[in-house]
Order: C-alpha cells, then structure tokens, then sequence
C-alpha cells in the first residue's frame, strides 16, 4: 500500500472518470451561455430595436405575467405605437421599467403592477406602480446608493444623464 501511495498514478488511473468531468464542465459551460443570452434578452430585447418601445414594454409585460408571480398591466393610450425615440432613449426608459417591474417581483412582494407609457407634450412619461410594501425613500438621492437601493440608483443616472427626471414615490405599506 506504501508503494502504490508513493508512486505516480498510470495514465488510466489519470483519466478515469475525465470523460464525465468533461461532460459536466460542457453542461455547466451550455447553462451559462443560455443564461448570459437571457441577460442580453432582458437588457436589450429585439423587440426593442426591431418594433420599437411600446412592443417591447407589451412583451415584457407578458413575459413577466407568465414566469413570475406578477401580474403585469401595460398600457400607452397617449404614445404613439410606431413613434420611435432615438436608442438611447428607448434603451433607458425600458431599463427603467425593467428594473422597477423587477423590484416590485424580489423586493416589495407585490402581485400586481401597472406599467404606463405616455406623451404629454414633447415629454415620454413612464409610469410603474405596485401593490408592494412600499419604502422609505430617501429625501437625498446619494442616500439610494447607501441605503441599498443600487437599481434605483442607477436608474436615476441614466435618466438624468439623458436629460430626464426620475421621480421616485413610496412610503412603508404604499408601494
């Protein structure tokens, strides 16, 4: 036994069982590149770039209803189906309603949630609310960033670096 302990292991010893960790590395290799595109979907849908804002928003919606425990209402009565904002914009504003659809899924344990696209003058107004808890929200908004709220952060600094306002209304029990 002192032998055998001392002595390197033969090349079948080396390589049995390789074939199965060759196998399980392909799998596991296979399940993060179906996750990594489901990322890319989540971020910067076809839809968006192909149809447009309000399609992309409607599928969101939908796919959210089916694979969470979310019930999801889009509407956009006063935005024009076929308008289409420059990329940037309509990147932004789907983000940001991505995010909050997603907080109100994980955090706020809300079960439904209203998404409204519209045009008020030359303005794009979206609207996400949900029968969550709610939160305190910070009457400074560098305090997102300390307290957390590193989504709603983030948030705030693509729409303000695009010129916009991002208002954020919320009290504990309120959503």
């Amino acid at each position: 036994a002192e032998i055998l302990a001392e002595r390197p292991p033969t090349r079948r010893e080396a390589t049995r069982g390789l074939g199965e960790r060759l196998r399980a590395l392909a799998d596991r290799a296979r399940d993060a590149a179906h996750e990594l595109r489901g990322v890319c979907t989540r971020l910067y849908p076809s839809e968006l770039s192909h149809l447009g804002l309000v399609a992309a928003l409607q599928d969101l919606a939908r796919r959210v209803s089916r694979d969470e425990l979310l019930l999801v209402q889009f509407s956009s009565p006063t935005f024009p189906e076929e308008l289409r904002l420059p990329e940037a914009h309509e990147q932004t504003l789907y983000r940001a309603a991505r995010e909050a659809i997603d907080n109100a899924c994980r955090h706020a344990g809300a079960t439904v949630a209203h998404v409204e696209l519209g045009l008020e003058g030359s303005e794009v107004v979206l609207t996400v609310r949900d029968d969550g808890r709610g939160f305190a929200v910070p009457a400074w908004p560098g305090a997102l960033l300390r307290q957390g709220h590193l989504g709603l952060a983030t948030m705030r600094e693509r729409v303000e670096r695009l010129g916009g306002t991002l208002l954020v209304a919320s009290a504990p029990g309120a959503g």
